[in-house]
């Protein structure tokens, strides 16, 4: 209870193409009601573009129910966005 964020500090570093990694970051999930265990929330960032500096990211958990957490932190990357694979940092991950 009484969480706003979750919070994650990024960085990339480039392909062997130049590109940075391009990630979304996603707590709560797993709210299937077909499920037999099932989290009481989902929320998600846009996908963004890393670069090489850490910053700071954010996900809202404004309004959630945060009863139930099946998956507290996830990140998604897309073969489309990343087609040379992915190499990111991650630290201090926190509900804030």
């Amino acid at each position: 209870k009484g969480y706003r964020e979750l919070s994650v500090w990024a960085r990339g570093v480039p392909d062997k193409n130049g590109r940075y990694p391009v990630v979304q970051f996603k707590v709560g999930g797993g709210s299937d009601p077909a499920k037999k265990y099932q989290a009481s929330f989902e929320a998600e960032g846009d996908f963004i573009k890393l670069t090489g500096e850490w910053a700071r990211y954010t996900v809202s958990l404004a309004g959630k129910n945060l009863s139930s957490v099946i998956s507290a932190f996830t990140f998604v990357l897309r073969s489309e966005d990343n087609p040379s694979g992915a190499t990111f940092f991650l630290s201090e991950i926190e509900y804030r």
